[in-house]
């Protein structure tokens, strides 16, 4: 994604102009751009998938649990009001820039691992109160054939490391 059609996206926003643009090094559902602009720093969500409704319910949950106290990621307003806009058939959101840092697994310690189950827990226990009554199923329609046949590559792949 060039930095034009960053600021293309961005323009939905009022964040100002993209002074510069980096790539995560983690991540791979979604295309994802961390805009540092004459405002702050934002990250661009370009979603991979094209189900409206996945992500208005994704929305929900995530302003659900923040207005309950769990530190969640709620995306930014568009100039509009909305928090996410489809743009050529693409559904795009801004989300605020939260520095962190990623922890790999060999690095764990059990305090961290202990933190990490009580916090599951207490998002669980928001969770179980989450309105669900206005909300329709969507059903992910699986092909056992290809499934099939991309677990055998995967195994594949694994065994030939």
């Amino acid at each position: 994604m060039t930095q034009t059609e960053c600021q293309q996206l961005a323009d939905y926003w009022d964040i100002g102009s993209i002074q510069s643009i980096d790539i995560p090094e983690t991540g791979t559902i979604n295309t994802i751009r961390i805009l540092t602009t004459d405002t702050g720093k934002f990250v661009l969500r370009v979603y991979q998938h094209h189900i409206r409704q996945r992500i208005e319910t994704e929305h929900r949950v995530v302003a659900w649990v923040a207005e309950k106290g769990i530190p969640a990621v709620v995306p930014i307003r568009t100039r509009d009001g909305k928090d996410f806009v489809e743009d050529k058939g693409q559904f795009v959101t801004l989300l605020p820039f939260v520095s962190g840092k990623q922890i790999s697994r060999d690095q764990l310690q059990t305090a961290d691992i202990d933190v990490m189950g009580r916090f599951l827990g207490r998002l669980h226990r928001v969770l179980q109160a989450f309105p669900t009554e206005d909300m329709s199923r969507v059903w992910i329609k699986i092909e056992p054939t290809g499934t099939l046949a991309g677990i055998d590559r995967l195994e594949g792949v694994v065994r030939a490391i």
